[in-house]
């Protein structure tokens, strides 16, 4: 049962970019793309003012920079970045960066190797209203994705997250997880 009310408000986006063909190879693969999102529902800010709408855009971009014999396997690298209103959004600012190798492990061609590492940023309004708050949280994280059939895949992830939920009382973490992928 869906109830949908008046005040709830519209969350909504559109997001544009360029993509390489479909057919294009490893070597030749690139995308790049922006959106923006935009709610129309009502939010307090940290000041305790109500406003009238919520917004924030991104970018995210991916390129092949090596490629091996097999077009199929390389390195790619990959950024993402986010932008919110600062007063009404706790983190403000977000900022990735990665690569991604497929195939670096001698028959293992469609195992795919991760690395990457990202910031959050709260925005000055939080860090004003929010005694005990640091500035940012930071993650490093690797993670191997191997193919085990055709259509069955586990991913094995670790992350260390700097300063996570950006509290002063809560210590650097060490997070470990599996992801199992399979396609029906």
């Amino acid at each position: 049962h869906i109830r949908l009310e008046k005040d709830d408000g519209l969350f909504s986006f559109i997001e544009t970019g360029l993509e390489a063909d479909e057919g294009s190879n490893f070597s030749n693969y690139y995308k790049v793309a922006f959106g923006y999102w935009h709610s129309s529902a009502h939010f307090e800010d940290f000041s305790g003012k109500e406003r009238n709408h919520n917004a924030g855009f991104y970018f995210i971009g991916e390129k092949s920079v090596f490629a091996e014999a097999d077009p199929a396997q390389g390195l790619g690298l990959f950024m993402q970045s986010g932008f919110t209103e600062e007063d009404r959004n706790q983190v403000n600012q977000y900022y990735g960066l990665g690569l991604a190798y497929t195939g670096l492990l001698p028959r293992r061609d469609s195992d795919t190797l991760y690395f990457g590492i990202n910031l959050a940023r709260n925005g000055d309004d939080y860090v004003d209203a929010a005694a005990g708050r640091l500035r940012a949280e930071s993650a490093l994280e690797l993670s191997y994705q191997a193919e085990i059939l055709p259509y069955l895949r586990v991913q094995p992830d670790i992350q260390f997250v700097i300063n996570p939920g950006m509290d002063t009382q809560v210590d650097n973490a060490l997070v470990l997880g599996v992801r199992l992928e399979i396609d029906l």
